[in-house]
């Protein structure tokens, strides 16, 4: 049997609005891997807390892969290291939030799978109801960090707009070296431009010399419209936003909540449950 590879993305995807996954999505995706295939979850939360999740649901599978961060990190989790990883320059990280105190916005970044910010606001506590990883408060960030990190993250609760103007400031300066997308209303993400879930499918599948004629991605949100364009198959789940599936060269039937990654699973893998 031919391997071929699949890249799904996590919240609003593969996981229910309650943040699980149903017992015929997990059987499927079980025998995905029995068939030789390659399971990769694909995602802009920090690796912690995809390792959390992979255990808490039962879906460490041998010879799985991680992509973190929306890119930053490509994470092989049999042998617990790195694959690729790409990292935001340290005078980059303080120009973003230059931008982000002016703009009073709230902005956080990771190391060592511990979350930095500088006030406690309520964006953080509301990040941190499903980002169970340990906060540290410090009064400068950039000081703060001993190595590069992978991506910060800035988001506001009621105003969208505020973080659009945000993503026109930072990029009118750091273009060339800087990614933002919204990873939904609330989060704007900025990453290396070398990374992105996009470059991360190409790197992987020829990492593993797997064509990207046999991949598939599926995801839901903008961060996802890059891996979408990448693989030989881009899925959008039913629940996606509009503009996610205008880039989908297949569009499951069913959401989120009704196992809509098994229809994808049928029709590139020919896996039904």
């Amino acid at each position: 049997m031919q391997r071929k590879i699949l890249f799904t993305d996590l919240d609003g995807t593969l996981l229910d609005d309650k943040k699980q996954i149903s017992e015929r999505t997990k059987k499927a995706l079980y025998k995905l891997n029995e068939q030789g295939h390659v399971l990769v979850f694909t995602t802009g939360r920090p690796l912690g807390s995809v390792l959390e999740a992979r255990t808490a649901l039962d879906l460490c599978f041998p010879d799985s892969y991680i992509i973190a961060y929306n890119g930053s990190l490509i994470w092989h989790c049999d042998s617990n290291t790195p694959v690729i990883e790409h990292t935001i320059r340290m005078d980059d990280v303080r120009s973003i939030l230059a931008e982000t105190h002016a703009l009073d916005i709230h902005c956080h970044t990771y190391e060592n799978d511990t979350i930095f910010f500088e006030r406690d606001r309520t964006e953080l506590s509301y990040y941190r109801t499903h980002i169970h990883l340990p906060a540290r408060v410090v009064s400068d960030i950039p000081s703060a960090l001993s190595k590069e990190p992978y991506k910060l993250i800035s988001i506001h609760l009621e105003d969208h707009a505020l973080l659009e103007e945000l993503r026109r400031r930072v990029l009118a300066k750091l273009s060339a070296r800087i990614t933002a997308v919204f990873s939904n209303e609330y989060y704007l993400e900025f990453y290396p431009i070398d990374s992105g879930k996009g470059n991360a499918v190409k790197d992987l599948c020829k990492s593993l010399s797997i064509p990207l004629s046999d991949a598939a991605a599926i995801g839901d949100e903008a961060n996802d419209i890059s891996m979408i364009d990448a693989a030989g198959l881009g899925c959008a789940i039913a629940n996606a936003k509009p503009s996610v599936k205008e880039h989908a060269d297949f569009i499951t039937a069913n959401d989120n909540n009704h196992d809509g990654i098994c229809d994808l699973l049928e029709y590139f893998f020919a896996i039904s449950i």
